[in-house]
């Protein structure tokens, strides 16, 4: 399972960067 996790939240990692950044747009 720890491999699986792994490889979701490598492509996952740049993607929550850009959803982060949205809401902190969003948000100011």
């Amino acid at each position: 399972m720890a491999e699986q996790r792994q490889a979701v939240e490598r492509p996952l990692s740049p993607h929550l960067q850009i959803y982060r950044l949205t809401i902190t747009m969003a948000m100011s």
